[in-house]
């Protein structure tokens, strides 16, 4: 959802077509809805969603509007929190559990997800490195991850640029 109080610039989508999304997702008849986020205007949508059970953090209001809601702590580090919402919501801990402060060190110990890259994507990717290779030896080849789906998170295409430039004075000469 592209919602306006998630943006730090003007934008986002109206309460009509934030609803509609919402309710569109009633289709999928989702057995589980988690809001990492917290804020009230997010679990009412989430509630419109239509999941048999909703978790999130109710500390901006949205508490009962939640069927877990699990206490968010200020002074843990935000993937802490966010596993023990998840763990709760899976009915590992209790959602109104109060847990000591974790930082980032706690955050480091979280578990690892695992990614596998599927066989066909390592060898679009190795053709499209031979041919940008191609266009001589010994140059630094860099990738650039450019996009993050939402404009308040991504970079000005100038500021992409004099990265891509790096180092100073040098011209990008390939854009992949």
């Amino acid at each position: 959802m592209d919602a306006p109080w998630l943006a730090r610039e003007a934008g986002g989508s109206g309460w009509p077509a934030l609803l509609r999304q919402a309710r569109r997702w009633r289709t999928h008849q989702y057995d589980l809805a988690i809001n990492l986020e917290g804020d009230i205007r997010s679990n009412f949508l989430l509630g419109q969603a239509g999941a048999s059970w909703c978790a999130g953090f109710g500390m901006a209001g949205g508490g009962p509007l939640l069927d877990d809601d699990v206490l968010f702590d200020p002074g843990s580090h935000t993937a802490v929190n966010g596993v023990r919402l998840v763990r709760a919501a899976f009915g590992e801990t209790p959602a109104r559990q109060a847990w000591p402060a974790e930082g980032l060190d706690a955050a480091v110990r979280l578990p690892k997800a695992g990614l596998t890259i599927p066989a066909a994507a390592h060898e679009e990717a190795d053709a499209l490195l031979r041919s940008v290779a191609a266009g001589g030896p010994g140059r630094p080849l860099v990738g650039l991850h450019i996009g993050a789906g939402r404009a308040v998170k991504e970079w000005p295409a100038a500021r992409m640029a004099e990265v891509g430039a790096w180092p100073p004075g040098s011209a990008a000469r390939h854009w992949c």
